[in-house]
Parts: structure tokens; sequence; C-alpha cells
């Protein structure tokens, strides 16, 4: 079964890939992707980076290590983190909802 990550489109794990390792030839020099429009989205999402991709990068690198839910979890996990610490509470609601529901999966 190959769920859709519930993405906000809030670009917080677009402005932080100076965190990651694997995307480090797109980070603009202040952390964040160099393909991130001003609209929060990804100039090249059709072909964007695996690593960008939650249900693409268990499907090809995770799916032998653990369920899919529980990577669901563990992005949803980091992605509310991103939010609480900027301030987004109604993004950390709504993710703490599917945070919930993709537990009981």
């Amino acid at each position: 079964m190959q769920t859709l990550f519930p993405c906000v489109r809030c670009g917080l794990c677009c402005r932080n890939i100076d965190k990651v390792l694997q995307l480090q030839d797109f980070n603009d020099g202040t952390g964040t992707c160099t393909y991130l429009r001003s609209d929060n989205l990804c100039s090249i999402y059709p072909t964007r980076p695996i690593w960008c991709n939650v249900a693409e990068a268990y499907s090809d690198m995770f799916r032998q290590t653990m369920p899919e839910h529980e990577f669901f979890v563990k992005n949803l996990e980091i992605c509310i983190e991103l939010n609480r610490m900027v301030g987004n509470d109604d993004n950390c609601i709504k993710l703490s909802t599917d945070l919930v529901q993709t537990r009981r999966l």
C-alpha cells in the first residue's frame, strides 16, 4: 500500500535541507533548496530528488527495514517539530491529527 504523505505545503523541509547530507547539492547557501518557489512549491517537482518524496524514499530505501506507517510517523514527527519551532500552530494541529491516524494503521 503506497500512502500519500499529508504535506501541508509549508516549505519548512525545503528550508532546512542543510540538515540532510543527501541534499547538499541543492542548498542555496542558507539551508534552503534552490528549487523552492515563493509559493512553497517545488519548481522541479516531477523530477525532485527521491529524498524529497516520502513515499518514494520509503519504497526504494526503507521498505525492507520498517513498515510504511512507521516511516510516515517518523517523517510526520519531524514535520510537526519544524512547524512547532516556527510557531505554525495550525499546521501542528493538522499534522498531529494526521499523525494519530497514521499511527492507527
